[in-house]
């Protein structure tokens, strides 16, 4: 279940408290910041910005899921939200929380409470601070990345990782996704607090999905995350629904993975519009 918490961040892109857009965002861990106004920002393709965009993120968003495993239909529970953006260290960047939580009877075998914290770049999302506080089997770690981008080593604490340009973190790739014009598939990198993964997305049809926050039309995306380092390791296949409209909230995300197929669908979502 710790690669299934992982992998729903990495689709959610799962792989996944929300404060009001004008109230000041409380970052414990994190220093030298203050609030910034908020605006919209887009991508086109991979991490070339648009001049203008109604496409996420949006501050305040929070989107909620139930994760169903093989026979259990609510294994786990999961959040992903917007809680603003921030000047870090100088840098304009919206701050993404997620948090995920097996449920029961799955809770029972295996209790996990994870919550993922992304500084990602207001205009690229490329990632500049990646924190994990990982509460699993009745052990738990706090793990704090700051991704080199390629550059000088990035400002904060935590673990300096020398990643490509442009790389994303598992929530910062999923806004890439909702947030990108799709002229042509999507390919990037993705760090997951582990290791790098080379991302591909290219779009589907369009199909109208039922999930229990309600029936929506959507678009359908298929996602596919090799490994970098194992290049024979087979991909991990991904396939995300995400809604026609401006919002592009993800309704539905399906995996199939060696120990079982998971499925997160959408329960409620604030803020989106």
């Amino acid at each position: 279940m710790k690669l299934a918490a992982k992998l729903i961040l990495a689709a959610l892109i799962v792989a996944l408290v929300i404060l009001r857009a004008d109230e000041p965002v409380h970052a414990p861990g994190y220093i030298n910041w203050t609030p910034a106004p908020t605006t919209s920002s887009g991508l086109s393709g991979t991490s070339k910005p648009r001049e203008e965009s109604t496409s996420p993120p949006r501050a305040g968003e929070m989107l909620s899921y139930r994760i169903s495993w093989e026979n259990f239909a609510t294994a786990a529970t999961a959040t992903i939200s917007v809680a603003g953006r921030l000047y870090f260290y100088g840098l304009n960047v919206w701050h993404l929380q997620a948090s995920f939580s097996t449920a029961n009877p799955v809770r029972r075998l295996f209790t996990i409470d994870d919550k993922f914290e992304s500084l990602a770049d207001f205009r690229t999302l490329a990632s500049h601070h990646y924190e994990m506080d990982l509460q699993e089997l009745g052990k738990g770690r706090t793990q704090l990345f700051r991704p080199s981008q390629g550059g000088s080593p990035p400002p904060g604490d935590g673990i300096i990782v020398d990643v490509p340009e442009g790389t994303y973190d598992p929530l910062g790739a999923l806004f890439a996704l909702r947030v990108a014009n799709w002229d042509h598939p999507l390919s990037a990198h993705v760090f997951d607090g582990k290791q790098i993964y080379e991302m591909t997305a290219e779009k589907g049809g369009e199909e109208t999905v039922s999930v229990p926050a309600g029936r929506f039309k959507a678009e359908r995306f298929n996602v596919q995350m090799q490994s970098a380092v194992a290049s024979n390791a087979p991909p991990v296949t991904l396939t995300i629904w995400l809604t026609l409209d401006d919002s592009r909230v993800p309704v539905a995300i399906e995996a199939a993975l060696p120990f079982g197929s998971l499925r997160a669908e959408l329960t409620s979502a604030t803020g989106s519009r």
